[in-house]
């Protein structure tokens, strides 16, 4: 069962929807007091979860499960349109958020592009959109997966401005930022 606080965390501070929360199966680990959040593959096989810190919790804001190796997959990629534009962000709520607001989008939970991750948005869509958090990391990242990616496909850069995240913007904000 989810705990109110987390419902209150999803829906109310982080503007998740119910039905976001379901489809992206969001749920609590109790023991570890954490967020879960289901990985899945292409195939829509779990693969792995990751655990978000939830309020002042010890350790790593997020935590993956075992054996679990995020360059292989992108989050997101089973439920992403094949073969049309992605915009890829690098977290988790980003992803779901612009999911959640009729985008096509997966995240590289983090902000290094791996070289499976870039096989594979090559392989599975036609356009990338970089949609990055607006600090040093996020702005460094676009300039090393613009290098990777462009000669493989085309690329676009939304520019979020210093301290944002995606989902700190309106859909409207964002798409005044040139996101289409």
């Amino acid at each position: 069962a989810r705990p109110d606080y987390v419902r209150e965390y999803l829906a109310d501070n982080r503007g998740r929807t119910e039905q976001s929360i379901s489809r992206w199966e969001l749920g609590w680990h109790a023991r570890m007091n954490r967020i879960s959040i289901p990985i899945r593959s292409c195939e829509n096989e779990l693969v792995g979860i990751s655990g978000r810190s939830y309020g002042s919790a010890p350790g790593p804001k997020y935590l993956h499960s075992s054996g679990f190796q995020r360059a292989y997959y992108l989050y997101g990629e089973h439920l992403a349109t094949k073969q049309a534009p992605v915009i890829l962000c690098e977290g988790f709520f980003d992803t779901i958020f612009m999911v959640q607001n009729g985008f096509n989008a997966v995240a590289m939970m983090g902000t290094h592009l791996s070289r499976f991750q870039a096989e594979k948005l090559t392989r599975l869509f036609t356009k990338l959109t970089l949609l990055l958090d607006g600090d040093r990391a996020g702005y460094e990242a676009v300039d090393k997966i613009v290098a990777t990616m462009q000669p493989h496909m085309p690329v676009s850069v939304v520019t979020l401005p210093e301290g944002a995240d995606p989902d700190d913007l309106s859909v409207e904000a964002l798409r005044e930022l040139g996101l289409d």
